[in-house]
C-alpha cells in the first residue's frame, strides 16, 4: 500500500500587510472548517495537509482559489493517490491555471492531462532550476510523493511537507 494525502499550500505575500490578510484567510479557513492556528506563525509559506486523504472534500477547490484571490498570489492543491499518481491544481489570483497529473492515473480515471511547466515557473525559488521543475511535473516515477516533495523543494510551498504531516497525525 503506498502514500494516500492531500494538501493545500499558499505562500505570504510580500506586498500586502499580513495582520489583515491573517484575518481574511483565518475566516476562509473557518468558513471550510480548517485548521487556521499555524495563520499564528509569520511564515513564508503555509500548507493545509491531510495525510490520510479523506479530510478534504470537492469544496477544496473553492477555497484554494479563494486564497489565492485573497493573497493575489499563487495556491496549489495536491491529491496523491496509493504513491501511484498525483492530481495536482494551480491557482494564481482566484483563477484554477493549470491542472494535470503527476506520473499516469488509473485507467479508468481517464486522463487528466500533463501539467504546464511555464505556469509554474513564477513559483521557483531559483531560476536555475527550470529543468528539475520540468522533471517534477513532467516524468513519472515509482512514487509520486517523491515528485510532490521535489515540488516542495523548488518552491518552497509546504505541496507535500512530511514533518507538517506527521504533526497532523497527532492530532487525528
Amino acid at each position: 500500500m503506498g502514500m494516500f494525502m492531500q494538501s493545500l499550500s499558499f505562500r505570504r505575500p510580500k506586498d500586502k500587510a499580513w495582520e489583515p490578510l491573517r484575518e481574511e484567510l483565518t475566516r476562509l479557513l473557518s468558513m471550510y472548517k480548517m485548521d487556521a492556528a499555524q495563520l499564528e506563525r509569520e511564515q513564508e509559506a503555509y500548507g493545509l495537509c491531510d495525510p490520510y486523504g479523506d479530510t478534504f472534500g470537492p469544496e477544496t477547490e473553492l477555497l484554494a482559489a479563494a486564497i489565492s484571490k485573497a493573497t493575489g498570489d499563487y495556491a496549489v492543491t495536491a491529491q496523491c493517490v496509493d504513491s501511484d499518481f498525483a492530481v495536482v491544481e494551480l491557482y494564481h489570483a482566484g483563477k484554477k491555471i493549470d491542472v494535470g497529473s503527476i506520473c499516469e492515473p488509473y485507467e479508468e480515471l481517464g486522463f487528466l492531462g500533463k501539467l504546464h511547466p511555464d505556469f509554474w515557473k513564477p513559483l521557483l525559488q531559483d531560476s536555475a532550476e527550470e529543468q528539475a521543475l520540468e522533471s517534477a511535473l513532467l516524468e513519472d516515477a515509482v512514487f509520486a510523493e517523491d515528485q510532490l516533495r521535489e515540488l516542495t523543494r523548488l518552491t518552497g510551498l509546504p505541496i507535500f511537507d512530511l514533518d507538517a504531516m506527521l504533526e497532523m497525525e497527532e492530532d487525528f
